[in-house]
């Protein structure tokens, strides 16, 4: 259970306060981790469960049941499960994940979705014309979360086009279901730059706001394949306290980030968009750049390609699809010793810092076409 220790360790208080209800359980079934929204959910506490099979939560139900509906890594997104509550026996639909650890299953995250009656109304694009312009784009996919209760208020609908999952899978799943989503590998670099650049926004209030953060990482597509993606995060509103509540983050393919200068995020000062009373509201000079910018982005230029051996690409193409050092030597019939040394190469050659920013950098060198 140490992989799902590690998956969990980066993102613990997200989900812990997230308002979907969160469950892990182990590869032999039993409860690791539950938080508190769903104790509320279904009346039951933690440490009643702690340590219990998964039918003591899921009567109908036994690890083997999500190890079937995980074949191939895929979420079901329409996994119905009978849960017990303290009142009795509820059906909820429940997306279940594998968390990965050196490409062997550790274990399996659950996210309860939250039912219609409990879940707020979002934000209604149909009566905002910002949110209207940001569902009509097709090469970007636009998402507003409230960190504070784990709630995903907005996703557009080129969340699809990206990802292959539909904007309810974000709206009923919540943070906990994106978060799901980032290669096991990247999790934490991706949980560290949150956690500094929302830190930095409450030490100091206002004077970052004005300021996007950007990272890249690998995410799982609905088919399973993972694909490299860079987001673009800005801060919309703040609570009484004047903590960070709203965020909206940008998601593209990892090699447009660099591409444009005239993203969503990078151009937006701390007025252009605003929260008031739930509704968003928007510099209308800012709404017409938006709604003139061209749907299409205009290639860089390709710097010369390095010089990489044939084993090279082929572990190049092998991190690209998502495989671990430890896979990648199975399948090359190779030492994990030598996988390594050829990815500190690989590294060094394309000048990145770490497996995401390797496989974006080959894609934009167009070494993996």
């Amino acid at each position: 259970m140490a992989g799902a220790k590690r998956f969990l360790q980066p993102i613990r208080s997200i989900l812990e306060t997230s308002r979907s209800g969160i469950l892990i359980v182990s590869t032999n079934g039993k409860i690791t981790f539950m938080n508190e929204s769903l104790e509320k959910h279904c009346g039951i506490s933690f440490n009643a469960l702690r340590g219990k099979p998964l039918s003591h939560l899921f009567p109908e139900n036994s690890v083997d049941d999500l190890k079937e509906v995980t074949e191939g890594y895929t979420i079901s997104k329409k996994f119905r499960m009978q849960m017990r509550h303290a009142s009795g026996l509820q059906n909820n639909f429940v997306f279940v994940s594998r968390i990965i650890e050196q490409a062997k299953p550790e274990g399996f995250l659950l996210i309860i979705q939250a039912s219609e009656k409990v879940r707020g109304k979002g934000l209604a694009k149909d009566q905002n014309s910002i949110l209207r312009v940001m569902d009509r784009r097709t090469n970007e996919a636009c998402l507003i979360t409230d960190i504070l209760t784990g709630e995903d208020h907005f996703m557009s609908n080129s969340i699809r086009q990206l990802t292959g999952w539909d904007k309810e899978d974000f709206l009923k799943g919540g943070f906990g279901f994106g978060l799901s989503l980032i290669h096991p590998d990247d999790v934490s670099q991706v949980m560290k730059i949150y956690e500094t650049e929302v830190e930095k926004r409450n030490r100091e209030p206002f004077l970052h706001d004005h300021l996007s953060w950007q990272v890249e990482f690998r995410y799982r597509r609905s088919d399973g394949r993972y694909v490299c993606l860079a987001t673009e995060t800005i801060v919309l509103d703040r609570n009484e306290q004047q903590h960070v509540r709203m965020i909206m983050t940008t998601f593209r393919p990892a090699e447009h980030l660099r591409a444009s200068s005239n993203s969503i995020a990078g151009g937006l000062s701390e007025e252009s968009i605003r929260l008031i009373d739930g509704k968003p509201y928007i510099d209308i000079g800012y709404l017409n750049r938006l709604r003139s910018q061209t749907l299409t982005l205009t290639p860089a230029d390709r710097p010369e390609q390095p010089n990489l051996t044939n084993r090279e690409l082929q572990i190049l193409r092998l991190l690209a699809d998502g495989f671990s050092t430890e896979k990648i030597s199975e399948k090359l019939n190779i030492s994990s010793h030598t996988v390594s040394t050829h990815r500190k190469q690989l590294l060094k050659k394309l000048d990145a810092r770490n497996g995401a920013e390797l496989v974006t950098k080959a894609q934009k060198l167009g070494i993996l076409t």
